[in-house]
């Protein structure tokens, strides 16, 4: 729902106007959470003994789809029971990328918080703080975006060589 509607001055000389207003609007719980599997935490064996059955014998006279179909059904119905689920807050983690620790973290609020001083003085020496703080902040994303990069490509290096695959 939209209320406070209100046409505010022209841009320059030309004919296009802001506009403002508030939405009003409410929002499910269930929206923010996800409910994800757990599959570090799974019962593989009882999962394992569970989907130990004589396939050719259940698979008999089906169609190619309709095997697909029941295998899928078994394998799911297998994890539902046997791996448990957790709810994921996606706002919890401040949605921050995966590879962002504590010290690129805390580079980002002080180059945020020298952002806001600045605008609230509008001083030139909070301005070059900022811009000192910004040049640090980004230094140290680029470099531990980079590092993340590198030892994950090491990592996969190491799965492909020690496997033989990819």
């Amino acid at each position: 729902m939209i209320e406070h509607l209100e046409a505010l001055d022209p841009l320059g000389s030309s004919d296009h106007v802001g506009i403002h207003f508030r939405i009003i609007f409410t929002s499910d719980a269930s929206a923010i959470s996800k409910t994800t599997y757990n599959y570090n935490k799974g019962n593989y064996a009882a999962m394992k003994e569970a989907l130990n059955i004589d396939w050719e014998e259940t698979l008999r006279g089906r169609t190619v789809q309709t095997m697909a179909d029941y295998i899928d059904l078994a394998i799911l119905q297998a994890v539902a029971r046997w791996v448990p689920t957790k709810i994921n807050f996606p706002n919890k983690s401040g949605n921050k990328p995966l590879w962002m620790n504590r010290t690129a973290l805390t580079k980002v609020r002080k180059k945020h918080h020298a952002w806001i001083r600045y605008l609230n003085t509008k001083d030139g020496q909070d301005y070059e703080k900022y811009i000192e703080a910004r040049n640090i902040a980004t230094h140290t994303l680029r470099r531990f975006g980079k590092n993340s990069r590198v030892n994950w490509l090491q990592k996969r290096a190491k799965t492909i060589k020690s496997s033989g695959t990819m």
